[in-house]
């Protein structure tokens, strides 16, 4: 089994490699109806990071308008402890970077992937569980996004602006759009849809589109509230 592409490496999609025949070429075309595979998930073997959260993501604004669910995440309550163990896995210091525990509160409430769904074990404890790969996880697949979310506030605040945060923004949607054109959506031998990279021969039955943009409109929203917070940086010009 193989990463999805670009949406595997941003939501930890699976995919397999399946003989198909083609039914209509490019999938762009198309409605969106993932083949899905009915099994009652299972926690993993291992423990590590443990968190709670719930929801389902779509496009960023700029290739179709997000649901209220990732716009205006539902709020979870968390206790004091579980929340600092959560600020730890994310690298902030609590001690010296207090501006930054609402990254930690928006990322423990963060909508999750499609595909994925929450689950609890025996113990209560949280787990994560992907559909189509039947693959179950302690950490939540957006956990590496908001880690990433947290340097962007502290480049933002040693630049003294947001210009080489935007900049690589605009570059990570522009790969994103470049990667998805080598998917066409195909049908095996059992009628069943999947998508297939012509580049690098992979395939797995989840729109790699979904996973994709929900992870890079998760990013461009948290720097919009950054943006908020930040509203001196956010109109400072870049220095020449």
């Amino acid at each position: 089994q193989q990463a999805c592409g670009l949406a595997g490496r941003e939501a930890g999609r699976v995919c397999t490699h399946t003989t198909a025949r083609s039914r209509g070429g490019p999938f762009w075309a198309s409605s969106w109806n993932p083949f899905e595979i009915a099994m009652a998930p299972s926690p993993p073997s291992t423990a590590g990071t443990l968190r709670s959260t719930l929801g389902k993501g779509a496009l960023p604004s700029t290739l179709g308008r997000p649901p209220a669910s990732i716009a205006n995440p539902v709020k979870r309550q968390a206790d004091v402890l579980e929340m600092m163990s959560y600020v730890r896995s994310l690298g902030i210091d609590m001690a010296r970077e207090s501006e930054m525990l609402w990254i930690a509160e928006e990322a423990f409430n963060a909508p999750l992937p499609p595909g994925w769904t929450e689950h609890f074990d025996d113990q209560g404890r949280t787990y994560f569980y992907h559909t189509s790969s039947r693959q179950s996880a302690w950490q939540h697949p957006l956990d590496e996004v908001f880690r990433d979310v947290a340097m962007y506030w502290r480049r933002i605040m040693a630049a003294g602006g947001f210009w080489d945060v935007d900049e690589e923004l605009f570059d990570l949607e522009e790969r994103i759009r470049e990667d998805l054109a080598d998917w066409m959506e195909l049908f095996d031998e059992s009628g069943n849809k999947f998508y297939f990279n012509r580049k690098t021969e992979q395939s797995c039955f989840d729109d790699p589109r979904h996973s994709a943009y929900h992870a890079l409109y998760t990013r461009i929203r948290m720097v919009n509230v950054m943006k908020k917070k930040l509203p001196l940086l956010a109109i400072a010009p870049r220095p020449t």
